[in-house]
């Protein structure tokens, strides 16, 4: 092996060792933000799926600033504890198949 391919080995490792926790960011990210699109996507005004532009730029923004919008109840955060809970809860009902939404328009379920 010569010098040459041993320093490229090495700077592989480097780069490899450094990048992962800007991918993991990422992957985070889209691990907190996919269930949230979801539950957009499933209770849009005029029914399910009919807002798809909407909850696809949300979802995009939540990408980037860690917050996925909603006009009830609001930001949900990523790294806030509340919403954390709260998107454990709605991965959970998803998956189960149970109904989703809060407010006035599902029957009153509380947000959170």
């Amino acid at each position: 092996m010569t010098l040459f391919s041993i320093r490229l080995l090495v700077l592989a490792a480097l780069a490899t060792a450094v990048l992962p926790p800007e991918g993991a960011a990422a992957t985070d990210s889209a691990a907190f933000c996919g269930p949230w699109l979801k539950l957009c996507n499933r209770t849009c005004p005029n029914g399910p799926g009919t807002c798809s532009a909407v909850c696809s730029g949300r979802y995009q923004a939540c990408l980037s600033s860690g917050c996925f919008f909603f006009n009830v109840p609001g930001p949900r955060c990523q790294g806030n504890a509340r919403d954390e809970t709260a998107t454990s809860k709605v991965k959970k009902a998803l998956r189960d198949g149970r109904p989703v939404g809060c407010g006035a328009r599902f029957g009153g379920r509380p947000c959170d």
